[in-house]
């Protein structure tokens, strides 16, 4: 479960952040799962592409599942 959203102001008033100590608070986009692949086709540099394919290959990923992963 999810908290609810909150204004930045609010959490830094409540102590639950504290900046002067360096914390600080990262926004997460909150991408849901759809449950159904969608094919799409793209048009890349080859240079690019290979990259993307040693780094999927080294990181034991598909292609598809690199770049989902870069995208989220």
């Amino acid at each position: 479960m999810l908290p609810l959203q909150r204004p930045l102001a609010e959490i830094i008033r409540n102590g639950e952040l504290d900046p002067g100590a360096g914390e600080v608070a990262v926004m997460i986009p909150l991408l849901l799962d759809s449950g159904r692949p969608v094919r799409a086709n793209l048009s890349l540099h080859a240079a690019l592409l290979k990259a993307i394919d040693a780094a999927a290959r080294s990181r034991g990923l598909t292609r598809s599942g690199f770049i989902a992963s870069a995208a989220r």
